[in-house]
């Protein structure tokens, strides 16, 4: 497969005004000279079905981008924000493997329950512009390449989902493992240098339930959900290119419940 494709910066992004942006409270300032960045991506994908309800498959990919829309941290005034910015070029590539197996096909007592399993390894990288470079150099924060924003380095899910429409019970155990992600880039304030933000590895375990109540020209059902079991703690740290790094923040996360009742006629 091929298909080219392009982001566009937000509205927002493009404004030279100051927000908050809601999802970890950075202060963002816009950056009136993006340009939209351009994609191309290149796809080989194999799949085997060997039954109904079953599948097998392998992908590879790469993908290169052209003016990629990045994200670069600084100081000013004794606070830290993050503007985005256009880098030259970037390229990820990366390989995946996927299965879905009806686990009836070896149990007639299994029949319902359904195992997934996929995992992916993912290369990403941007040429860090010349200049920038440059500036980083002074505080040994230098480097011709980095990774790309918002790609770990592999994932990893797993679920174990089930269908007993006898008994009007459906639902799902869900397994993820995400590797370590960049947030923002090195860059210079006037307090000196600020190495990469990355996300370090975190797992969530979530859990969803569905019971049909009623079964006639009424359908009443309820869903019980839990998200994130685990509590897993969510930890960025600081990372100079040697591999050094130091804690930038440490969260704890919360289990989340929900309970709803859907009725349709």
């Amino acid at each position: 497969g091929f298909s080219q494709t392009v982001s566009r910066p937000e509205f927002r992004e493009l404004t030279p005004l100051r927000f908050i942006q809601p999802r970890g409270l950075r202060t963002v300032v816009g950056n009136p000279d993006l340009e939209q960045a351009a994609i191309r991506s290149f796809d080989l994908r194999w799949e085997w079905f060997r039954r109904p309800g079953e599948v097998l498959a392998a992908s590879v990919f790469l993908k290169r981008l052209r003016d990629p829309i990045e994200l670069v941290s600084f100081f000013a005034g004794g606070r830290t924000f993050v503007q985005p910015v256009n880098y030259p070029q970037g390229e990820v590539r990366g390989a995946e493997v996927e299965a879905r197996i009806p686990l009836g096909a070896a149990d007639t007592a299994l029949h319902g329950l359904v195992l997934g399993v996929n995992a992916g390894v993912i290369h990403s990288e941007v040429d860090v512009p010349a200049q920038e470079q440059a500036s980083l150099s002074t505080f040994g924060l230098d480097e011709p390449t980095r990774r790309l924003q918002g790609q770990p380095s592999y994932l990893f899910n797993a679920n174990l989902s089930w269908d007993f429409d006898g008994i009007g019970a459906s639902g799902g155990l869900f397994y993820n493992v995400a590797g370590d992600s960049l947030l923002t880039s090195a860059s210079t304030g006037d307090t000196g240098g600020v190495p990469n933000v990355f996300m370090t590895s975190f797992r969530t375990l979530d859990f969803s339930y569905t019971q049909k109540l009623v079964r006639s020209k009424l359908d009443l059902s309820m869903t019980l959900k839990a998200k994130n079991l685990y509590q897993s703690e969510r930890r960025t740290v600081f990372r100079s290119p040697d591999g050094q790094e130091i804690i930038k923040s440490l969260r704890d996360t919360a289990i989340t419940y929900g309970l709803s009742f859907n009725l349709k006629w």
